[in-house]
């Protein structure tokens, strides 16, 4: 049982004071006998009682009319906000379902663009049996039948890894950009750079091979900044497009085609290749290129060896928004115009100028009275993996 309130015990007490007071004046004074007394102090008693109990039910009375006239009050709001939640669960459950089959659809093209160049060079007997045979280094006049061996079984055995080499903002050494690039692995997990070795494949059956490591490395990045998501978002991956992928006639189209689908991606991809592949790319190639630009994807141009025959105004004009210059080639270059307005004359037409493999601090104040504003070389940071390097601190961490 609930404890009587306080008020309640209060008001009996003073109701049976007041009723002896009375009993035992109707005593003293009316010389009423002990009895009579003892019945006009239980009626005084009782009566007392009796209103107090009306005016607890009249006070009840008025707070639960009070109380009532609250809910009704509210009862419009609390709909309103039901209301709303219920339309905001309804937009997030369709926008992840919508998020999801989104998810799907681009995993089921990068699968489909990857299982076609896979089948199309099986198809043409691409990928024999067999390793790297008894010579397992990169080196000397073997180089080429070396590393065509190594990315056949590479290939075939997913032994492909993703790299990533920071560029930074001088003079500050920010982290603005990264590049990406392959890294092969042997049978027994020694790692190779492939590089320009690559190029000395020239028109030999295996050269077919480069594309689809391109677009191993292509999914790789865009798989990192799909897992980036929106954190970091000035963060450019710049990957490599080689010689074999310019002249191949299949590789562009698919790109293109796939990219169309993936505007997202715009903001975050450059596409990167040597002067040399420049000067030579067919023909047909130009027309994906410029099919990329207009989709707004941006080009960078790298291993510039005469940086004074470059026109700033027709780079932009071709969306080319880089040009990488070793810095020893950078410094000892001959210019028309003084050296220290030759970057400003490229950032004039939005072209920045990235002085490579920079090595030393030195070579960073040089480069930085060239007005030089980004770096990129062993100085700031090697190639390392980028499996881990989603978050923030992954990142970070690739700087040494």
């Amino acid at each position: 049982m609930h404890p009587l309130p306080f008020r309640i015990v209060a008001a009996f007490l003073a109701y049976v004071v007041v009723g002896g007071l009375i009993a035992l004046a109707a005593t003293l004074l009316a010389d009423a006998d002990a009895k009579t007394a003892l019945l006009i102090g239980l009626l005084v008693v009782g009566v007392g009682l009796l209103f107090q109990l009306v005016l607890n039910m009249a006070g009840e009375r008025r707070r639960m009319v009070s109380w009532v006239a609250e809910q009704d009050r509210l009862l419009p709001e609390l709909n309103e906000r039901l209301m709303r939640m219920e339309e905001n669960m309804s937009v997030v459950l369709n926008g992840g379902t919508a998020h999801h089959n989104n998810k799907v659809e681009e995993l089921a093209a990068e699968l489909s663009l990857l299982r076609q160049m896979m089948e199309r060079l099986a198809s043409e007997g691409r990928f024999p049996s067999g390793g790297l045979g008894e010579n397992r280094e990169l080196a000397g006049g073997d180089a080429s039948r070396d590393v065509a061996a190594l990315l056949r079984s590479a290939l075939k055995d997913s032994r492909v890894d993703l790299y990533l080499q920071p560029i930074v903002r001088l003079p500050s050494r920010k982290v603005v950009y990264y590049e990406a690039f392959s890294r092969l692995r042997d049978e027994q997990g020694r790692v190779f750079a492939p590089g320009h070795h690559l190029d000395d494949l020239g028109d030999a059956p295996d050269a077919g091979l480069v594309p689809l490591l391109d677009n191993l490395l292509l999914f790789r990045s865009i798989n990192l900044i799909r897992r980036l998501g929106p954190r970091r978002p000035e963060v450019k991956l710049f990957c490599n497009m080689s010689t074999s992928s310019l002249a191949d006639g299949s590789f562009l189209p698919e790109l293109a085609d796939f990219l169309r689908q993936q505007p997202e991606l715009a903001g975050r991809l450059v596409f990167e290749f040597s002067a040399r592949d420049l000067a030579r790319m067919p023909e047909a190639s130009e027309g994906y290129l410029e099919e990329l630009a207009e989709q707004g994807f941006a080009f960078s141009i790298d291993n510039v060896t005469d940086i004074g025959t470059l026109d700033p105004a027709q780079l932009a004009a071709l969306n080319v928004r880089f040009v990488k210059v070793d810095a020893a080639h950078l410094l000892a270059a001959e210019t028309q115009v003084p050296k220290s307005r030759l970057a400003a004359g490229f950032e004039a037409h939005g072209v920045t100028l990235v002085a490579t493999r920079i090595e030393t601090d030195r070579t960073v104040a040089e480069v930085l009275d060239l007005g030089v504003s980004c770096g990129q070389g062993y100085l700031f940071g090697k190639p390392r993996p980028g499996r881990a390097a989603a978050g923030s601190a992954g990142f970070r961490s690739l700087r040494r």
